[in-house]
């Protein structure tokens, strides 16, 4: 009766690299890698290496460069019409010169330096003059101020197309929901939850399906909860019967948005 013993592959030290690994198969294999072994060839037969090199290179040169014979002949190179020069006023100094339609300094070393002079931008975000040589149409100072004002401009372009589908009014704007979120602390509208602990959403107070514009005397900061709890209720329907109901926050409200009689959406003088 034959007995089958399986051998177990023991650790076994690379002679390239000096790394202990375990066979996958037998015990036979000296090196841990395909990389190890061909460098391994390499260092043993460094003349043989060479000339197989020097035949590979040769190769590839002599078959490229038919290749590219052939390439050339089926595909000529489309070679586009050189724009002629025309006659363009410097912004500067008011010369006329000769050039392409995109120049608007002339060749004068003082228009050059005029050009090459970044202006002090505005930052969109939170109003910072900045300086930025790279980036001509940079919109925004840091990292930071990108981040945050992109975020509000898809939200703003989001509600914009809602109300716009739904022919109502839609005129607010970054600017306006800065001023929102100042005038209410940076937290909840209804619940005073703080913009650090919950992050705070566009509200309608008069919803867009009830007819609501997307305008700044009908958008206050909500809370998640708050936002989807109110869903397409409008704001004293709901408001009165949650249990952190604050009539003082409800006056803020209304001071805010310029309401008069709470059924009718009135326009601000703001």
């Amino acid at each position: 009766m034959s007995v089958y013993i399986k051998v177990i592959p023991s650790n076994v030290t690379c002679l390239m690299c000096g790394k202990t690994f375990t066979p996958k198969r037998n015990n036979r294999a000296k090196f841990c890698s395909p990389k190890c072994s061909s460098k391994h060839a390499r260092l043993r037969n460094p003349e043989k290496h060479k000339e197989y090199e020097k035949k590979r290179a040769s190769f590839k040169a002599i078959y490229l460069k038919e290749y590219l014979k052939e390439y050339i002949k089926t595909h000529p190179p489309k070679k586009k019409p050189p724009k002629e020069p025309i006659d363009i006023k410097c912004i500067e100094c008011g010369t006329i010169f000769k050039g392409k339609g995109n120049r608007k300094y002339c060749f004068k070393q003082e228009c050059i330096n005029k050009r090459n002079e970044s202006k002090p931008k505005t930052c969109r975000y939170c109003g910072v003059l900045f300086n930025n040589k790279r980036i001509k149409n940079k919109l925004y100072c840091s990292d930071k101020c990108t981040k945050s004002g992109l975020n509000i401009a898809v939200k703003i372009g989001h509600q914009k197309r809602k109300a716009r589908h739904k022919e109502l009014e839609h005129t607010f704007t970054a600017k306006q929901w800065k001023e929102t979120l100042s005038f209410f602390n940076n937290s909840c509208a209804y619940c005073g939850v703080h913009n650090s602990k919950s992050r705070l959403h566009q509200d309608h107070v008069i919803p867009l399906s009830k007819g609501g514009e997307y305008t700044h005397n009908n958008i206050i900061p909500a809370c998640f909860d708050c936002n989807v709890s109110k869903s397409a209720n409008t704001m004293h329907a709901w408001y009165n019967t949650q249990s952190f109901y604050s009539p003082f926050r409800e006056k803020k409200i209304n001071n805010y948005l310029g309401y008069k009689d709470i059924n009718v959406q009135q326009v601000s003088m703001m």
